[in-house]
């Protein structure tokens, strides 16, 4: 019989207990929530809530970041309950730059008049800021009806996850010839050898784009596009000149002696003309009318005349 009375008396206090009169007549359950964000960014969580007993109530959901008494950012709705129903129910907050650290999540419901909280721990990080640059672009030698060569290196702290976004130009007095995009997972350095068009001779612009998370870097470049046949005649320009020095020297002495040989070679009389012969000052001549001399007797006759 006591113990009978001992019995009722603690089922009496349990139900003039506001926890438990609290949890039998409304329900409020944290589902999900990240333990741990990033400062700057969203905290999504979804929660459960219910109103086991009682008229149907319109719920006010109250969650904030912080304290139970200190409140350093926070959101309110209101969800419509009928008696003995749950909805389940999703949300954020955005943590501000300035929170780091540990920190308290907490969800308040009130429905009729009972009032629950729930709460649960989270940590907020603040990110390390993102790097995205390009250290080079190069630009091979480009001759028209080649393609154009170049190449660009990367350094970035993004997270291989989340592929980063490149875009790739040719302009020639800001219009665009050719353009190419695409997208590329790297964390650290990386580098890139690319291929563009055939592009005539000219001078361009080439623009290499990259973007990650609201952040983005540019690099450009000016290069300019060769005639194949100027080249050509540039390299071959000083073989040409040799060349010609060669044949100039070759013709020059050809000319000259050739003139000297010319001058020095006696000219032989035709048959039947005279023949001249003179020694200091002396003239013989010589002919089939006069007779011919031999030539000890002409040498005499040319010795004794002098």
């Amino acid at each position: 019989m006591k113990r009978l009375a001992f019995l009722a008396l603690l089922l009496l206090i349990s139900l003039a207990s506001p926890a438990f009169a609290e949890e039998n007549v409304t329900e409020l359950r944290i589902d999900d929530i990240a333990t741990k964000v990033d400062s700057g960014s969203l905290l999504e969580f979804s929660f459960s809530v219910g109103n086991r007993v009682g008229p149907a109530c319109a719920a006010q959901i109250e969650y904030w970041i912080g304290a139970e008494a200190e409140k350093i950012v926070s959101g309110r709705e209101s969800i419509f309950l009928n008696e003995s129903e749950t909805k389940a129910s999703t949300a954020s907050l955005l943590v501000p730059d300035e929170v780091s650290g540990l920190h308290s999540f907490f969800i308040e419901m009130q429905c009729n008049d009972s009032t629950v909280v729930a709460s649960k721990p989270m940590k907020a990080t603040v990110p390390m800021p993102t790097i995205l640059e390009f250290s080079s672009l190069d630009v091979s030698e480009s001759l028209e009806q080649q393609l154009v060569g170049f190449s660009y290196i990367i350094e970035s702290n993004t997270s291989p996850d989340k592929p980063i976004s490149i875009q790739e130009k040719i302009l020639q007095d800001n219009n665009v010839l050719w353009e190419s995009s695409g997208e590329a997972v790297l964390a650290g350095v990386r580098s890139f050898e690319r291929k563009g068009p055939m592009l005539p001779p000219g001078n361009y612009t080439l623009v290499v784009e990259a973007a990650y998370g609201g952040k983005t870097a540019v690099i450009t470049r000016q290069f300019a596009v060769r005639s194949t046949f100027n080249i050509f005649s540039l390299l071959m320009l000083p073989a040409l000149i040799l060349a010609f020095a060669v044949a100039f020297v070759l013709a020059a002495r050809f000319f000259f002696f050739g003139s000297a040989v010319q001058k020095a070679k006696p000219v032989a009389p035709a048959a039947g003309e005279p023949e001249f012969h003179t020694k200091q000052g002396l003239c013989v001549v010589e002919s089939e009318a006069s007779g011919v001399l031999d030539s000890s007797a002409l040498n005499q006759l040319l010795d004794d005349a002098g």
